[in-house]
């Protein structure tokens, strides 16, 4: 199945990338920036949670600048057991892992932010994405947000023009990727 491989796709970057920021990125300083504009959103006090955490490398940054309660899932098994590694001393937030589908995603609490990195986009069909974006809208308590960090089909068009104008080649979308189109 698609599931399956996208699993064993996530279980070899697992080994590549181990507890490194460059899982489900290679490019750091993007991972940086990102970081950076997630952490304008939080505050000391929030109840947050990361479905798609891989192996928790921005969980971490979050929990060490922040006094945060947050709880970070994958569906990767491979993933969850590298986060689950990440020296977590002196944090000043606190954090959990586990492994959770987001077409699962059903927590017993509700959060004030619930962000994704390149999660949805690995959904296979736009049902199983609007599915998650139902469940994570209802764990989100009232007033609360969700921060999308997903890649947009706009972004990849225009990236390819550039690079046409370069003379490169285009860049395709990773096979189990399901772009969004705004």
């Amino acid at each position: 199945s698609r599931k399956a491989k996208i699993l064993a796709y996530y279980r070899s970057e697992a080994a590549k990338h181990g507890l490194g920021g460059t899982s489900t990125i290679q490019d750091i300083r993007i991972r940086r920036l990102e970081v950076d504009a997630l952490c304008s959103y939080i505050r000391d006090g929030d109840r947050i949670a990361e479905i798609g955490c891989g192996n928790g490398y921005v969980a971490q940054q979050i929990v060490e600048r922040f006094d945060v309660e947050l709880d970070a899932s994958d569906a990767s098994p491979d993933m969850v057991a590298l986060a689950r590694q990440r020296p977590l001393a002196g944090s000043r937030g606190r954090l959990r892992f586990s492994q959770q589908d987001v077409l699962s995603f059903s927590p017993d609490r509700l959060y004030d932010l619930i962000f994704t990195e390149r999660c949805l986009q690995n959904l296979v069909s736009w049902d199983d994405q609007q599915a998650a974006l139902r469940n994570i809208a209802r764990s989100l308590r009232r007033g609360g947000r969700f921060l999308m960090l997903e890649c947009f089909l706009t972004g990849l068009n225009t990236l390819n023009a550039a690079r046409e104008e370069l003379d490169l080649p285009p860049i395709e979308a990773p096979w189990f990727n399901l772009f969004f189109d705004e």
